[in-house]
């Protein structure tokens, strides 16, 4: 499978409350329950490439959602891609906001005009987003299957 360019949501389970320090954007309190990242891998690396590094446990903190994907507490469960040249995430942030409520001010979002890129979702409206992405022609890839694809 050849994965090139594009946006990508990642569906993130907290399973136990804890505190973590995110870069320079303060330190936060993450609930357990269910959230979403808002990314895009337009570089030469492209969406496999950053996938697979989000996947990684041990990694050098880069993003903001590094801080949160290396801690113990947090799993990856499934990964939504769409291939595109075109900058599309804020658009994708647009679309999400409609089904979860925005968790921190610049989370990702440092370098556009959205509130955040990180989003807290109920499952019922995790569902919801699921079936809409789909029908916009998303693909959907379980953590650990998509994990395969990185060694």
């Amino acid at each position: 499978m050849l994965i090139n360019k594009g946006v990508y949501l990642l569906i993130i389970k907290v399973c136990c409350s804890f505190r973590e320090q995110v870069g320079a954007l303060g330190s936060f309190l993450f609930a357990p329950g269910y959230y979403i990242y808002v990314g895009s891998a337009l570089g030469p690396g492209g969406l496999l490439k950053r996938i697979c590094r989000h996947l990684k446990k041990e990694k050098k903190l880069k993003w903001h959602i590094d801080y949160l994907t290396v801690n113990r507490n947090v799993k990856i469960v499934s990964i939504f891609l769409l291939r595109t040249n075109v900058r599309k995430e804020c658009w994708l942030s647009d679309i999400v906001s409609k089904y979860g409520k925005p968790y921190i001010k610049k989370f990702g979002a440092t370098d556009c005009k959205c509130y955040s890129h990180l989003y807290k979702i109920d499952k019922k409206a995790l569902t919801l987003l699921s079936s809409e992405l789909r029908k916009l022609g998303f693909e959907e890839f379980n953590a650990d299957s998509f994990s395969r694809l990185c060694d």
